[in-house]
């Protein structure tokens, strides 16, 4: 046993020193997390599918947002490259990147006016 002065004076078998404030035991802290693995597998089921492909989501929000991509004209297409998009977010990541440009090089190398193209491609609901 250590000496009455040592800072291991509560070493005893069975001591468990006092926690600070708003520290949970290791065996608390287990209880909890498999607590909430099996409220979260619950939580987690997928409710919603896509008639198309048979993705499913846990929102409605997320499956109408993804059955857009499904579209036979995307309502978002790129003015310098006519990509279309399902999403507004995905075109402006898209602008002015190496795929745009190369894509616009592509447009441009088959001949004509580039605006003539893009206008005809979504006459047509053919995307480059």
């Amino acid at each position: 046993m250590a000496e009455a002065g040592s800072s291991h004076a509560h070493m005893d078998e069975g001591f468990t020193p006092p926690l600070k404030s708003g520290k949970k035991s290791a065996s608390e802290s287990l209880q909890n997390e498999t607590k909430g693995e099996s409220e979260k597998s619950s939580s987690d089921e997928k409710k919603y599918s896509c008639s198309k492909c048979k993705l499913e989501f846990r929102r409605t929000s997320d499956l109408r947002r993804h059955e857009r991509t499904h579209l036979p004209v995307l309502p978002n297409i790129c003015s310098q490259c006519g990509k279309g998009f399902a999403r507004k977010d995905a075109l402006k990541r898209h602008s002015n990147t190496l795929t745009c440009r190369r894509n616009r090089s592509k447009l441009l190398s088959i001949g004509g006016d580039i605006n003539e193209i893009l206008e005809r491609a979504q006459q047509t609901g053919n995307g480059t």
